[in-house]
């Protein structure tokens, strides 16, 4: 077997040894010795934790916590599971951990984003000027659609009345009525 499998020349041998036989060593005394369990499970904690925060440098700084979390609460590992299954829940934890505070982040900055100031949340309600503005403007259209004939507003009508749905439609697929389809 490799130094590498081993973990190091130092190490020699332990490569078959078993995870609690090494976490044994190491409550011992033997702190050297866990970089044989960080070798024998360094994919796997990438792999959980890549597939959880989706992201290279994530996953290993989540690699690296977890291994300092188990490192420092070995004396809490209480064999009633395996190591690697011990291990495994602390970087998921972990993981999950980090997506969430990145998660509240961006919320945060959301938040923050307005031109209000920080932290200020803004309604999604026109304000009184718009309510105004979108009242005469209303009073207006109206104004002109009673002006001219009843065959002319009746198509104006049905020709407004199918902008609205395209419009609805377009916003729905994640377009904009603008848009043309060819």
């Amino acid at each position: 077997m490799t130094d590498q499998a081993t973990g190091g020349a130092g190490n020699a041998g332990l490569g078959d040894a078993s995870d609690q036989e090494i976490v044994h060593r190491v409550q011992q005394g033997e702190a050297a010795l866990f970089e044989v369990l960080m070798r024998r499970y360094n994919q796997r904690l990438y792999r959980v934790a890549r597939s959880i925060t989706r992201d290279d440098a994530e996953a290993e700084d989540v690699m690296q916590q977890a291994y300092l979390n188990a490192f420092t609460h070995l004396d809490q590992f209480a064999q009633r599971a395996q190591f690697s299954t011990w291990l495994t829940r602390i970087a998921v934890h972990e993981a999950l951990a980090r997506v969430r505070r990145r998660r509240r982040l961006t919320e945060i900055d959301a938040m923050s984003d307005t031109d209000d100031g920080p932290g200020v949340l803004r309604s999604t309600r026109p304000n009184p000027e718009q309510e105004a503005l979108t009242g005469e403007l209303r009073a207006a259209l109206e104004a002109s659609l009673d002006a001219i004939p009843e065959m002319y507003r009746t198509v104006c009508f049905h020709a407004l009345r199918c902008d609205r749905i395209v419009a609805n439609v377009m916003a729905r697929l994640g377009g904009s009525a603008g848009m043309r389809v060819h």
